[in-house]
This record gives structure tokens, C-alpha cells and sequence, in this order.
């Protein structure tokens, strides 16, 4: 997922000297919602830039809202 916000006083990294990139979701909705809660209270020790080598894409995924869930 990916989101952006228009918190000015949230989502730094620990020190405030750069802004939170990416934010592990972990493998529980409980962790990941605390490492949300962690990235918005600038806890997050470290920026999390993406790896180069996933290929990841700036072309946003296209859902068939059609298919029946």
C-alpha cells in the first residue's frame, strides 16, 4: 500500500532529521499496527528506503473491482 499524509509533526525518524519512508507491516495486525503507531510518534529507528532490486514501480497496481471477493 502506499499512501501519503500531510502530517507535519509525525512520521519522522527517530532524530528528525529525515522523513519515514516505508513502514514494516510485520506479520501480525497487531505488530503492524503498533509499527504504525511507532512511524507516526517518530520511534522508527530507521527510514526503511525501498530495495532497487524488488522492482518496485511508481505505476499504481490496477484492480479488476469486478471480480466478486
Amino acid at each position: 500500500v502506499d499512501a501519503g499524509h500531510r502530517v507535519k509533526e509525525g512520521f519522522w525518524v527517530a532524530g528528525g532529521q529525515e522523513r519515514v519512508h516505508s513502514i514494516p507491516m510485520g506479520t501480525t495486525a497487531e505488530e503492524g499496527y503498533a509499527n504504525l503507531l511507532r512511524a507516526f510518534n517518530n520511534e522508527q529507528a530507521d527510514r526503511h528506503e525501498p530495495d532497487v532490486q524488488t522492482g518496485l514501480s511508481d505505476t499504481p497496481a490496477k484492480f479488476d473491482n469486478k471480480k466478486s471477493r
